[in-house]
């Protein structure tokens, strides 16, 4: 799942330049470490588990723009966050990408995760809350790995993106 997340990144640290990407890095290289595939807690489930459960994200479909957070987050670029058949959609700019998401409840909302490895051997996780209206708190976090020399001067290894929603 390539999440369009490596073109947003290349827009806005390369919009920015090099002057501003110092201090861009800072935030996304100090984000607090995120769990590999295999460390997910127990708690979270497949979609397939509990249909009700299912039923509450599944269908569900938003609208909204994508940018990196802190100082480099100037630019946006706009997307489809979509639940569908136990799967997080990604859509922008014409493609989509997807990958099964898992959920657990929490109090009042329906938290969910997915963690997809995408090409070449990178990985894109998504994370965020679903409180049966809105969505609250969606990041993407792009994990990079060295070996496309352009990404590896201009960019961290991990890129934090948020989701606003459009209202």
């Amino acid at each position: 799942m390539y999440i369009h997340v490596m073109k947003t990144a290349q827009i806005i640290y390369f919009a920015i330049g090099a002057l501003v990407f110092a201090t861009a890095c800072a935030p996304a290289r100090s984000a607090p470490p995120i769990l590999a595939v295999s460390a997910i807690q127990d708690d979270w489930r497949d979609p397939v588990e509990r249909p009700e459960a299912r039923a509450g994200l599944d269908g569900k479909s938003i609208s909204g723009r994508i940018r990196a957070r802190g100082p480099a987050g100037l630019i946006s670029v706009p997307g489809t966050l979509s639940f569908r058949d136990g799967d997080l959609v990604w859509s922008a700019r014409g493609s989509e990408d997807s990958g099964p998401y898992q959920w657990r409840e929490t109090g009042d909302a329906i938290e969910f995760r997915a963690e997809h490895v995408i090409e070449n051997g990178e990985q894109a996780i998504w994370s965020g809350r679903f409180d049966g209206t809105r969505f609250h708190d969606v990041t993407a976090v792009w994990i990079r790995v060295e070996g496309d020399w352009v990404h590896d001067l201009f960019l961290p290894d991990r890129v934090v993106m948020e989701f606003t929603p459009d209202d």
